[in-house]
């Protein structure tokens, strides 16, 4: 079997090189200006707190209605790692005599459908049995007439993965968020997050993830920040070559939309 590291790394000099494109077209005002002026709106807000605590409290109640009590838990090496005893198997299994965790690295590329915005996003998981970590980082750039615009966001988090059946794996957690402009200006709050992993049939997998953020710019007004994530995948071995769609919105500036194409390691 060939190593998925060379796919990976094909796919990373594909996103920097068109990151690094110019869009001689490019309008004079985009999405992440759009994201500057809420800024700017929330450094002259009141700068009352941000309200979390019912993040808090529906974190607290879905842990406690969707975790299962048992723990005897582990994984296959990677998904549609079937071994012999165990064919129809996808990639959870109950038995942890084989393993109780996994990690995953996984690279992102994005293109706003309706702008000259890209992105790239970089995430690192690690699991064992029922929890897992999460870091991750993304940058946005969109180029302008006279300028080119930047969005750093980053998230850490943490959860559990809950398994209501053989080949589905959901997700529920926590996290912290922020986010950076060009200008200076600085974001963060707590975040939701939950989703599902499928592996309906080999070698196909799918995903969903939503998560919700109480945000507020340092020195200004709170703002939600709301994103929603799907693919759709083929596993190679340890590679997971992903197809989907981000979406993305802060505050009320416009929505950040469009395809994503990526691949995912499995270690």
């Amino acid at each position: 079997m060939r190593s998925p590291l060379p796919v990976a790394l094909v796919l990373l000099l594909a996103v920097s090189g068109v990151l690094a494109a110019q869009d001689s077209d490019a309008p004079r005002r985009g999405k992440i200006d759009g994201v500057e002026r809420e800024s700017d709106r929330g450094d002259k807000g009141s700068g009352d707190g941000c309200s979390c605590g019912w993040l808090l409290a529906i974190g607290e109640d879905a842990v406690q209605l969707f975790v299962p009590r048992g723990t005897g838990r582990g994984y296959l090496r990677y998904p549609y790692a079937h071994s012999a005893d165990d064919p129809q198997t996808p990639f959870m299994v109950r038995s942890t005599e084989r393993g109780r965790s996994f990690v995953t690295v996984a690279i992102n590329y994005f293109d706003d459908a309706g702008a000259t915005l890209t992105g790239g996003r970089v995430a690192i998981e690690a699991g064992a049995a029922l929890a897992y970590a999460s870091l991750e980082g993304a940058v946005y750039r969109e180029p302008l007439a006279n300028e080119t615009d930047h969005l750093y966001t980053w998230r850490l988090g943490a959860g559990v993965l809950p398994r209501p059946g053989r080949t589905t794996m959901l997700r529920l957690g926590v996290a912290t968020r922020g986010l950076s402009l060009d200008d200076g200006s600085t974001a963060g709050g707590l975040e939701l997050e939950a989703g599902a992993q499928l592996f309906p049939v080999r070698p196909f997998g799918a995903g969903v993830t939503g998560r919700i953020a109480a945000m507020q710019w340092a020195g200004g007004d709170a703002f939600p920040l709301r994103e929603l994530n799907t693919t759709g995948s083929v596993f190679i071995g340890r590679a997971e070559i992903q197809l989907g769609w981000h979406w993305m919105k802060i505050g009320a500036a416009p929505a950040f939309g469009g395809p994503t194409l990526g691949t995912r390691v499995w270690f």
